[in-house]
């Protein structure tokens, strides 16, 4: 059931400061950390500081670079004072920042570490704005700003385009929080690893609004490298990590790796064929993995991108509770997600939302409509009642989701036959383990019909053209041709701010090798 005596932030934080003396947060890097208590002090007094400013309802404040335990107050603070947060994410290029400053406006950007930006508006390390507000005696009236209030624009992770500013009214993020808790249970005791840029819609509901709500303990680490994850793992008791399935695909080749090379299939279909088994079982058999990734470690919820079948398989035989979920920045984000209470087959992506309407057009593509749904591109608005055209192919059964693919990656051939380029793309990863990363673009004919594939990877060596060909034939209607591959190595694949593959600046860095003789 929802609640519906929450409207505003104000109430929110207040039920937050229920949790006490107990830390809501810590930084691994600097060893600081802020109380329940003491989080939503400090996020009143930055409300109070941004309305003794001058600044004013509904203008715009920037935080790019801002560490996890500076975000969480400035943040809040901006939604108790009505002012619009525009999260940014230290990975976006210069021409990409710059553009989102002229679009948005803001009257201020708050930065963290060495972030240096060419504007003319106001700049503020975030440790001095805190310091400030921190010391701030001035009283200062905060009025709850209503749900309605636009609270943040986020970059939408697009793949084929330029991101575009993505408008969330307050009420869209606190309705989709109170919908959301009811699927995604967590409880006092976790403890959540938060490794993605708060910048990401999923990392602020999964890793902050819902986890604080519910008197977890978030621990920021700034760095997504193995080594450093498993010592937090193991140093702070880590009982949950909220990830994108890249990160996921990093952990497997880690352990994979450390097994003679003859012997990674059997243990990949060892693990397989457990996912049935009790989990207890799966984690005694695989004991060895849970000491060296961290015993602690159970949970790992899943977003941002699609998990491949693979993957989830690989996971759910080790003995961890994989909790996919699906949404964009768009639906706030959450459109469903899975419980720990009930098994999941693999590909599904979890219940769908109970406050949300959703059907799918005659293309298969998923529609959506609810409080969640954003109020428009900004600075556009569009209609709350209007179905959001997700760009998913989905089916439903009842309340369970399963996606089928992006539309965008959808490649129609003039035969009529048609891929998605992500399928394409993970059977070459998974039967050419040395090769990293790889990427399936159209080469078009007439019509915009694409006539063949064209086809980059980056591995340490050669895997032969001849090889890759021979694969996809045995796998791809015969109607399909693959025009060219090569090799980009030691080249890096494009991602997007959210780690999904940018595919029209990959097309656009790529498709000349191609031309080459």
């Amino acid at each position: 059931m929802i609640l519906a005596k929450i409207y505003n932030y104000q109430s929110y934080l207040e039920e937050v400061a229920g949790h006490g003396s107990k830390r809501a947060l810590l930084d691994i890097e600097s060893g600081e950390s802020l109380t329940y208590e003491r989080l939503v002090e400090l996020s009143f007094q930055v409300g109070r500081l941004l309305r003794s400013s001058s600044i004013k309802p509904g203008e715009r404040v920037m935080l790019i670079g801002v560490r996890g335990l500076d975000w969480a107050p400035i943040f809040f603070g901006t939604q108790l004072a009505g002012v619009v947060a525009v999260p940014v994410d230290t990975r976006a290029s210069d021409a990409l920042i710059q553009s989102v400053i002229e679009a948005t406006r803001p009257v201020l950007i708050i930065t963290g570490g060495a972030v240096r930006l060419k504007t003319a508006a106001k700049t503020r390390p975030a440790a001095d704005f805190l310091k400030e507000a921190r010391g701030l005696k001035t009283p200062v009236e905060l009025k709850a700003a209503p749900p309605s209030s636009i609270g943040q624009i986020l970059l939408s992770s697009g793949t084929w385009s330029q991101p575009k500013g993505v408008t969330l009214r307050q009420g869209n993020v606190l309705q989709n929080m109170l919908a959301a808790e009811q699927v995604y249970q967590v409880g006092p005791s976790e403890v959540l690893l938060s490794i993605l840029p708060l910048s990401h819609a999923y990392e602020q509901m999964c890793g902050l609004h819902i986890p604080l709500r519910a008197g977890c303990q978030v621990v920021y680490l700034d760095e997504i490298e193995g080594e450093k994850i498993k010592a937090a793992i193991k140093k702070y008791g880590v009982t949950l990590i909220v990830a994108v399935p890249r990160i996921l695909e990093m952990f497997q080749k880690g352990i994979l790796s450390r097994l003679p090379e003859e012997k990674r299939p059997k243990i990949v279909k060892i693990a397989h064929l457990l996912r049935f088994k009790p989990i207890f079982i799966r984690r005694l058999f695989f004991r060895k993995v849970h000491q060296g990734l961290g015993p602690s470690l159970r949970t790992l919820v899943v977003g941002g991108a699609a998990l491949t079948e693979e993957t989830d398989r690989f996971f759910q035989g080790l003995g961890y509770k994989i909790l996919a979920g699906y949404g964009l920045s768009e639906t706030a984000p959450i459109i469903s997600i899975s419980t720990r209470q009930r098994g999941r087959r693999i590909g599904d992506v979890g219940r769908i939302l109970d406050n949300l309407e959703v059907k799918t057009n005659p293309d298969g593509e998923l529609l959506v409509r609810g409080p969640s749904v954003f109020a428009g591109y900004w600075p556009e608005r569009r209609s709350p009642r209007a179905w959001f055209e997700t760009g998913d192919l989905a089916e439903i059964d009842g309340r369970q989701l399963r996606l089928i693919g992006r539309k965008k990656d959808m490649i129609v051939f003039a035969s009529g036959d048609k891929v998605m380029s992500e399928e394409v793309e993970i059977l070459i990863t998974q039967n050419f383990p040395k090769i990293e990363e790889a990427i399936v673009m159209a080469e078009s004919g007439k019509g915009g019909l694409a006539k063949g594939l064209l086809i980059a990877y980056k591995a340490d060596g050669d895997i032969g053209e001849r090889a890759i060909k021979g694969l996809l034939a045995e796998h791809l209607p015969k109607s399909i041709r693959v025009i060219g591959v090569r090799n980009i190595h030691p080249e890096t694949l494009s991602r997007t701010h959210t780690l999904k593959l940018a595919r029209r600046n990959n097309l656009d860095r790529f498709k000349e090798l191609f031309t080459k003789k």
